[in-house]
């Protein structure tokens, strides 16, 4: 338990250096709340030491969440990747049998045309 505080001894010795008697009360009533504060709402060095092992798990905590994150982002990629590339591929070669199918059936047509109509007239 704290001893009292004298405000009135206070008070007086404030007057004495040249404090007005408003100031020395005033002086006076901020010592005494000072006092009188409840100091078991601060932080202690145990409490900030608790906070910061804390803290420092669920860094880690985030920082394999975020490592675990990358590898599945990177998984992701590697396999959308992939199946872009199979999706080129088939559309390729889907292409290439259009082009050589039309190549095809122009040439059928130009012969047969050159067969239903033989140059020279009668």
């Amino acid at each position: 338990m704290t001893a009292p505080l004298d405000t009135l001894r206070i008070a007086k010795r404030l007057k004495d250096v040249g404090f007005s008697e408003a100031q020395a009360e005033a002086v006076t009533d901020v010592l005494s709340a000072t006092r009188d504060a409840d100091l078991s709402q601060l932080a202690t060095k145990t409490d900030l030491a608790a906070l910061r092992a804390d803290l420092t798990g669920q860094l880690a905590a985030t920082n394999t969440d975020i490592a675990a994150l990358r590898t599945a982002s990177k998984t992701d990629l590697a396999l959308l990747q992939s199946q872009i590339e199979t999706a080129l591929a088939t559309t390729k070669a889907e292409i290439i049998r259009w082009v050589f199918g039309t190549a095809l059936g122009l040439a059928a047509m130009l012969i047969a045309a050159v067969k239903l109509f033989p140059p020279g007239h009668p």
